[in-house]
């Protein structure tokens, strides 16, 4: 009679705590610390927002933390023209691939909708410079366009 009020005690003190472990990734914020290292300086723009800027040589420019759920636009400008691209990419982390194992309870699935189950990749993002792209040609006036 004991051991079977112990059991259901336990079973008790268990069931919240299995209920709660697949909702891991609410550990982790809406938003992601990232940061961005070039070869030379250069000023960091994160979607059309200017962030700072590098001082090269390797060195990690920490930008202010980005949301996890969605792709970000890096872009790299140096004082001589030379430019680099990159994009911050959104993917399910390994804690939201465990909360989607467990997607039997509610909680996972609101980590999936709130963006606590992703995280943004690469970290840190690394920009090599080069001199920007030949501009396309000037269409000659004119001409009708039809």
């Amino acid at each position: 009679m004991r051991s079977l009020v112990c059991k259901r005690i336990a079973l008790l003190l268990l069931l919240p705590m299995a209920a709660l472990m697949p909702g891991c990734s609410l550990t982790q914020g809406e938003k992601q610390q990232v940061s961005v290292i070039t070869d030379k300086p250069a000023q960091i723009t994160v979607d059309g927002t200017v962030m700072g800027e590098t001082k090269g040589e390797g060195q990690a420019l920490l930008l202010p933390p980005l949301e996890r759920k969605n792709a970000h636009l890096v872009e790299a400008k140096a004082s001589d023209g030379w430019e680099a691209r990159g994009t911050f990419d959104s993917t399910l982390s390994a804690l939201g691939v465990l909360d989607t194992i467990g997607i039997i309870f509610i909680l996972p699935a609101i980590t999936l909708i709130t963006g606590h189950a992703f995280e943004l990749t690469p970290d840190p993002m690394r920009l090599t410079l080069a001199p920007p792209g030949p501009k396309p040609p000037a269409e000659p006036e004119g001409l009708d366009k039809q």
